[in-house]
């Protein structure tokens, strides 16, 4: 909530993918958690990162097709 109304867009996209991230049961972790967790905090971060520095909003990737993505390929290593 600290960005400004002239950057409500990129608030309201970083915090949908927030809202996104599953809460953790205190159960041990599974992979895919870990997978999806740090990809959409990392997206969070790159945001942000832009923001701060003054450069443009990089491009907005669907995080489900990309999570999706990098769980077939650890599936597979």
């Amino acid at each position: 909530m600290l960005l400004p109304d002239e950057h409500k867009d990129t608030r309201l996209y970083v915090l949908m993918l927030l809202n996104r991230i599953t809460p953790w049961s205190g159960l041990p972790v599974w992979p895919e958690y870990k997978l999806e967790t740090g990809l959409r905090l990392s997206e969070v971060l790159k945001f942000l990162g832009h923001f701060v520095r003054g450069s443009d909003a990089p491009e907005r990737r669907s995080m489900d097709h990309v999570i999706k993505q990098e769980v077939e390929k650890h599936r597979r290593a």
